[in-house]
């Protein structure tokens, strides 16, 4: 098994961080035309990184659907919806625009398989591993497509290591590979660098860790998933701060604050750069990696706007 044999291979996803791109609805004669500029507006926000924006876009396009009625527009538009809280954190949100996706799909006669699938990525990163497990074993996995099955066993192979059952995580991972085209997309290789990388933690192959998790950022990088591209780096300045390399893991955790930063997230930033103060610096003072976290702190301390107290 090329993952957990030989670690990284050469060609190197909400699944816990990678969510699924939002699919808004495809263009159809009978579309509401403000409809159609929302969703596209929506999708254009969310690639730029501007998940919240996203969001309202989103809501604002629900809120049309539902006035016209429009089941098939209704299922895909809640979905993206949900794809979007979910990136952004927002699970419970993300979970109740999945019931709404779930129902619409099911009355214009859609398929349920990609809502059910973020349903069961939502369960486990909530911590229901039970509710996670059923609803991967209520899919049909003869009716999926090969890109809907590798997501399966990539939920799988997490779910069990939530359970502490590696050897069975190791299974549905090298299921999951076996069924890769030839020339994965980034994203694709994001989500099992994602799995591996939890995988080799769990083992305590920290090196190995880390290794994936600055591969899933790289590839989070190529797709153009920003957001998620920084939780990688957090995540991986995390392997590297249990091994205790600081220098190694201050640079994750400026680069993934800076993109935070960027993408308009201070409070997401300030959070990963409060993880330097428990860092032992000794030696690292002067070093270039502090100055810039030092620098980035200042910047975004300055840019928080403090509310005029009222008399």
């Amino acid at each position: 098994m090329k993952w957990i044999g030989l670690g990284i291979v050469a060609a190197g996803m909400m699944l816990g961080c990678a969510t699924r791109q939002p699919n808004p609805p495809p263009a159809r004669p009978e579309t509401d035309p403000m409809i159609a500029q929302w969703t596209a507006n929506a999708q254009q926000a969310y690639d730029r990184g501007t998940i919240a924006q996203a969001v309202t876009l989103y809501q604002m396009a629900l809120e049309r659907a539902t006035m016209a009625d429009d089941s098939a527009a209704i299922g895909q538009i809640a979905y993206a919806l949900a794809t979007c809280e979910a990136t952004l954190g927002n699970l419970e949100q993300a979970r109740a625009s999945l019931m709404t996706a779930e129902r619409a799909l099911k009355r214009s006669g859609s398929s349920t398989a990609e809502a059910v699938l973020l349903d069961a990525s939502l369960a486990r990163r909530l911590g229901d591993m039970d509710t996670a497990a059923d609803l991967l074993g209520s899919l049909p996995f003869r009716d999926l497509s090969v890109d809907q099955n590798v997501q399966a066993n990539l939920l799988r192979a997490l779910v069990a290591c939530d359970r502490n059952q590696l050897s069975e995580a190791e299974g549905y991972l090298a299921a999951a590979e076996s069924l890769l085209p030839k020339k994965p997309a980034p994203l694709e290789l994001a989500r099992l660098h994602e799995v591996a990388g939890r995988l080799y933690t769990l083992s305590n192959r920290l090196p190995l860790a880390a290794d994936h998790y600055d591969q899933q950022a790289l590839m989070l990088r190529k797709a153009g998933r920003y957001r998620e591209m920084a939780d990688a780096l957090n995540r991986s300045g995390d392997v590297w701060m249990q091994m205790n390399k600081v220098e190694q893991a201050g640079d994750r955790y400026y680069r993934a604050a800076r993109s935070f930063m960027a993408q308009g997230d201070s409070i997401a930033a300030l959070q990963v750069i409060d993880k330097v103060v428990s860092l032992d610096r000794e030696g690292l003072e002067d070093s270039d990696v502090m100055r810039e976290i030092a620098s980035l702190f200042e910047e975004i301390k300055n840019g928080i706007a403090v509310p005029t107290p009222v008399e």
